[in-house]
This record gives C-alpha cells, sequence and structure tokens, in this order.
C-alpha cells in the first residue's frame, strides 16, 4: 500500500513541447531540408556548367581543325595563287604611263586674194584648197596701200611667216595651184591673218590645179 501510494504520488515532470519545438518532429525533418538544399546546389552547379561551360567546349570542339581538310584548302589556295599570278603576269603594268595619241597635224591656213578682177575667182580657189586639206580662213580683194587693186599680172604667194617649214609649204602650195616659183614672196608679218597668202592674177586661166 505504502509503495503503491508513493507511486501514486509521485510527480513525474514531462516537458511540454510544442509541435514545432518536439525533439522527434525537429530531428526527422532537418534531413530532408539537407536533401533538398543538395538538389538545389547540384542542380545550380548544372545549369551554369551547361550555361557556360558547354559552349566553350563547342567552339574548342568545333575549331579543331581537320587535318584532311586542312591539307586540301591549302591546296586549293596554292593554287589559286598560281592562277592569279598567271592571270596578273597577262595583264598589262598599270603603273606605266598612258599613251597619249599624237596630235593631228594642224593644216596650213591660207589667204586668198582677188588681185584680178574677176568674180566669184577668190571662192572658186578657195573651194579647190578646202578639198586639197587646206584651212581657207580669209576670202577677199587684193588691197595696195590701203585700197582695191585689180592690176595683178601674174599670180603670186606670199609666205607670211618666213620660216623654213613654211617656205616648203608655200613651194608646195605654188606646185598645186601652178605658180613659178620665182612668183613667191617671203617677209615676216608681226601679225599674219594666215600662214600663205594667194593672189590671183590676171593669168588664173592659165593656171592649172595639179597635185
Amino acid at each position: 500500500m505504502r509503495h503503491r501510494r508513493r507511486l501514486n504520488t509521485q510527480t513525474i515532470n514531462k516537458k511540454k513541447y510544442s509541435p514545432d519545438q518536439s525533439p522527434l518532429r525537429k530531428k526527422n525533418r532537418f534531413p530532408f531540408i539537407k536533401f533538398f538544399v543538395y538538389i538545389i546546389i547540384i542542380a545550380g552547379a548544372g545549369y551554369g556548367l551547361y550555361t557556360y561551360g558547354y559552349p566553350m567546349m563547342q567552339e574548342y570542339w568545333t575549331s579543331e581543325p581537320d587535318p584532311i581538310q586542312t591539307r586540301e584548302q591549302q591546296s586549293a589556295a596554292s593554287n589559286n595563287k598560281t592562277t592569279v599570278t598567271a592571270d596578273e603576269s597577262s595583264q598589262p603594268e598599270t603603273n606605266a604611263e598612258p599613251k597619249i595619241p599624237p596630235l593631228p597635224e594642224r593644216k596650213v591656213q591660207i589667204e586668198v586674194l582677188n588681185g584680178c578682177g574677176e568674180q566669184g575667182i577668190a571662192a572658186k580657189f578657195s573651194e579647190i584648197l578646202r578639198q586639197n586639206n587646206y584651212d581657207v580662213v580669209n576670202e577677199g580683194n587684193f588691197l595696195k596701200d590701203g585700197n582695191v587693186y585689180f592690176k595683178v599680172d601674174n599670180s603670186k604667194i606670199i609666205d607670211q611667216l618666213n620660216t623654213e617649214k613654211n617656205q616648203q609649204n608655200a613651194e608646195k602650195l605654188a606646185r598645186l595651184v601652178g605658180i613659178d616659183k620665182q612668183y613667191i614672196e617671203s617677209f615676216k608679218n608681226p601679225s599674219p591673218i594666215a600662214d600663205i597668202t594667194l593672189v590671183i592674177g590676171k593669168d588664173f586661166n592659165s593656171l592649172d590645179i595639179r597635185n
């Protein structure tokens, strides 16, 4: 009886815990939290490796030269270089000075004057001279001392430049028109209208145009 009473009267101090503070519940929850943390860490590491590491590895793999393809490319480049060199050798040098075409020869300028009074005679001879590649720059009447003079007996040629080249041109014109060389005059005109002056005299009917 005494023993049973003591048991009945004995106080058992039990510590009360809230559901969240229960030792058993706390002990059982920790492994799950740790497991989820590990999962998150592993997932983050995998994502980072895939995001940053995979492109770098792919670039490295793709940049790795293929020995066979490299040899083919080198051979093609060598053939292309040879072709370009051959084409360049066949082309003219671009640094060479361009050839300037020669200027056309200047025509001899002729002045035709009427010294006989025959109407239209200067125009007639001018047309003949143009057909023979002369440049007739003036037609008119022959003047002497500032007045019209139609009493020229013999046709004559006047060299207005008095140069060796122009004297040769005057002799050539004399042969064409049919004027004797003794009727060729030369003097240096400071302001000539033409290189040569042809004065048609009263003997115009005896002049024969010949080459």
